[in-house]
């Protein structure tokens, strides 16, 4: 998944409601060998629930509204219809970012663009 920078639109939201659900609690983390482009880990996160089932956190921010599905790291068909799908349903009943008054920027060319204005402003002559 790929939620909005914390400096984006309803980033700070996003970042909360995972906050809500997951701060000092014990999570299961499912990652990929190599970090994304950011040196970030890509993880698969997990939330043991009170019935000891476990919730798939990345679903859950799709599902509600708080993050993008970013396919770049998936590559399970299943998982990405999935997703996909949970996406499509929270943007058709406007939850969460989908809900707001502003369009939504995927994060990933929130940060492509914030990259191309910081290398315009270092080659521009005052």
């Amino acid at each position: 998944i790929d939620a909005p920078e914390t400096t984006q639109d309803y980033g700070l939201t996003s970042k909360t409601n995972l906050n809500n659900l997951i701060l000092n609690k014990n999570v299961q983390l499912k990652c990929l060998k190599n970090p994304d482009l950011y040196g970030r880990m890509v993880c698969k996160v997990f939330l043991k629930q009170p019935n000891k089932e476990l919730l798939f956190v990345n679903e859950w921010m799709i599902q509600n509204g708080n993050a993008w599905h970013y396919s770049q790291y998936d590559n399970e068909l299943e998982s990405i219809q999935r997703l996909k799908t949970l996406q499509d349903k929270a943007q058709q009943n406007k939850l969460g970012l989908w809900g707001t008054k502003f369009k939504p920027i995927e994060p990933w060319i929130y940060r492509k663009n914030k990259k191309l204005n910081i290398n315009q402003l270092k080659h521009t002559r005052i």
